[in-house]
């Protein structure tokens, strides 16, 4: 009997501590976030969407600049029709992303909606931006070959004998290829 009453007092905190467990997935209980947050987060989603807007602003700006150089340069014409298209996206996002945050703002009191709302939104704001970035690029080297190869610097490879992170070398290549289009033309 002693043998059978050690094995059970082993058993039964390992079921209790799995009963535990269960009784958390079970009642739904996230245990992530600060739920008294939404008030700051529907701040930070406005603000958000405020300077997407006025990041469209400045792209149709751009657009217009790239047309001019483009009438004057004929390599620069396919670059056009790529920034009219992300001009194009980014009008359709800045709606989307408008309806999520009157979303947010009906659902204020969940947690999880505007949280959902405003990652989805800050992921495409980044997304944009590169793809921008990616356009900006592509002019500079198109129209300064020379300067644009020593401008644009590429993220060191990871090693183990590397002194900085890599997260830093890739902050350093984002603010390296923080180029405005219009100095880019300027030469």
């Amino acid at each position: 009997m002693p043998v059978f009453s050690v094995h059970l007092h082993r058993w039964s905190s390992c079921l209790a501590l799995a009963g535990l467990a269960v009784l958390l997935v079970l009642s739904g209980c996230r245990t992530y976030g600060q739920y008294d947050n939404t008030a700051l987060m529907l701040e930070e989603l406005e603000t958000a969407n405020e300077r997407f807007a006025e990041q469209l602003q400045q792209a149709r700006a751009d657009i217009d600049l790239l047309r001019d150089a483009a009438a004057e340069n004929e390599a620069l014409s396919p670059y056009v029709a790529e920034f009219e298209a992300a001009v194009s996206t980014h009008e359709q996002m800045l709606e989307e992303h408008q309806a999520l945050q009157a979303d947010a703002e009906m659902k204020a009191n969940d947690y999880r909606v505007v949280h959902r709302n405003f990652g989805a939104i800050v992921t495409d704001h980044s997304g944009m931006r590169d793809r921008y970035v990616r356009i900006i690029r592509a002019v500079d080297f198109e129209v300064n070959p020379e300067r644009a190869a020593e401008r644009h610097l590429e993220p060191r490879e990871k090693s183990q004998y590397q002194s900085t992170p890599p997260q830093y070398d890739q902050i350093r290549y984002r603010e390296a290829n923080r180029l405005q289009l219009e100095d880019v033309l300027r030469g």
